[in-house]
């Protein structure tokens, strides 16, 4: 995010801030602030970019909404789906914008595999695999492997619910390594199953996603690293030789600047509840798929 917002024609990073007991990195940009709440009731202030730990995220980002800040929030929003509630309450309450950031949603690879989607060249999806690498250490911190699949499992939710619609039924199964895998059965409104999985490569920055559909396959796949992605689809024809058409993207990754445009294009336009309202369906759908792991049997995304 800072390497862009530095860059950013319509944004001036103004402050940045730790939580206790955190530095802020010599290099960002803007001044820095040793008190996040001081910081964020700033009349200099009018955006709030909120990447902490998912514990504190919900306490700075209510904080900063009825301060009056408009908030774009890493997600998961919060650790629990009752405290994202909250979050989503206060932005209403307090009518500023939330958005719970989908940088992934606007990767070059997963748009074009989205449109080939939405297209019907595949036919109803039916499954999809999402594996990503831990985001590159910070600092010298270092994230346990269970908080990263968190991280990167609610951007498959999400993915998910974009490709399923409306999950109301989760069951997860027991996947080879606990720590590092989710595999999940996902029930829709219509009473279809889905399976859904999520895991963790090894490399750092890297993504891949496959969505298997009844016609045909559709996969992304690209690094943080060099920029380069890759979108491939092929549909099924056994009256033809096999044939997967491929789409390469090569230059900076662009996520960035897209999320930010539809940010500042909604704080412009009065608001945008719809972003919010899909920050805490991934949400509940995460809890869902993790309290089913507890509990071994099927949970209710819906309650």
């Amino acid at each position: 995010w800072a390497r862009f917002l530095v860059e950013c024609p319509r944004t001036t990073v103004s402050l940045v801030s730790s939580m206790p007991g955190r530095r802020v990195e010599g290099g960002a940009p803007g001044s820095a602030a040793e008190d996040w709440r001081e910081a964020v009731r700033r009349s200099s202030v009018h955006a709030v970019l909120v990447c902490t730990p998912v514990d504190v995220r919900a306490e700075v980002s209510i904080a900063a909404m009825e301060a009056g800040k408009h908030v774009l929030c890493d997600q998961p929003i919060a650790a629990h789906p009752d405290i994202g509630e909250q979050v989503v309450q206060t932005a209403r309450r307090c009518e500023v914008v939330f958005f719970g950031s989908a940088r992934f949603r606007h990767r070059r690879a997963v748009m074009r595999m989205h449109q080939w989607i939405a297209d019907g060249f595949i036919g109803e999806p039916t499954a999809l695999r999402c594996r990503f690498g831990p985001p590159e250490s910070a600092a010298g911190v270092e994230v346990p492997p269970e908080e990263t699949l968190g991280e990167r499992t609610v951007w498959g939710a999400d993915l998910a619910r974009r490709l399923f619609g409306q999950v109301e039924g989760v069951v997860a199964l027991d996947p080879p390594r606990p720590a590092e895998m989710v595999v999940a059965l996902l029930r829709g409104s219509s009473g279809e199953v889905a399976l859904f999985e999520a895991c963790l490569l090894a490399d750092a920055g890297e993504f891949s996603v496959e969505v298997l559909g009844r016609d045909g396959y559709a996969s992304a796949r690209g690094s943080d690293g060099d920029g380069r992605e890759r979108a491939a689809v092929a549909r099924r024809d056994l009256r033809a030789p096999f044939r997967e058409t491929r789409v390469e993207f090569a230059g900076a990754d662009p996520s960035a600047a897209r999320e930010w445009g539809a940010f500042a294009d909604a704080v412009r336009a009065g608001g945008d509840d719809a972003a919010a309202a899909d920050a805490l369906a991934a949400l509940r759908l995460l809890a869902a798929v993790r309290q089913s792991v507890r509990l071994r049997r099927v949970v209710d995304v819906l309650q």
